[in-house]
């Protein structure tokens, strides 16, 4: 190679002086969309898991004051001092904006009669829709951290490739400097 010119240079060693690598460049640039594109993703699906955790949360909490008030009684057995909050029926629903719970009042009760005073059968009946609808979660919860692994494996993919075409773009730009002297 002749001075800063580049005469007698290959067109390899010419390509690489003025910033331009061909084809890995291109290779680069679109596996760094992918991963960005994949980042975003992983991204939403970690807040939806958050989101279904809190709703998942939300529906054991209130799973479990229905047990404590029902304790050992079944069926007409009557349960007196039933607090207010729990003659009321309400489901939960994820807020994917922030990843937390929002509660869903229905303007329903679970017994037409006094709320105060309930039969064991009707808040044992109001805990099973409850208990099926966290069932319900529970799959949904599984389903979507299986999307969530594969698209992490999906990025680790992607990661893994861009540094082998780094890597053997940075071993044949070597190995054209090396030649250049030859």
């Amino acid at each position: 190679m002749s001075g800063a010119s580049g005469v007698g240079a290959p067109p390899e060693a010419l390509a690489l002086a003025n910033g331009f690598a061909g084809v890995d460049d291109v290779a680069l640039a679109v596996m760094m969309l992918q991963l960005e594109s994949l980042d975003s993703d992983i991204a939403g699906r970690i807040k939806k898991m958050q989101a279904l955790n809190e709703v998942r949360k939300a529906y054991s909490d209130r799973i479990a004051e229905y047990r404590k008030t029902i304790g050992g009684k079944t069926g007409s057995e009557e349960i007196n001092d039933v607090p207010p909050e729990l003659s009321q029926s309400l489901d939960y629903g994820p807020d994917l904006e922030t990843g937390k719970a929002y509660t869903i009042y229905s303007d329903e009760f679970i017994d037409s009669g006094d709320h105060s005073v309930m039969a064991a059968s009707t808040l044992q009946a109001e805990l099973d829709r409850l208990q099926g609808e966290l069932d319900k979660l529970n799959g949904d919860a599984e389903i979507e951290m299986m999307l969530l692994n594969r698209t992490v494996k999906q990025r680790e993919s992607v990661l893994t490739l861009t540094t082998n075409v780094l890597s053997s773009s940075h071993q044949a730009q070597m190995a054209i400097i090396s030649n250049i002297g030859k």
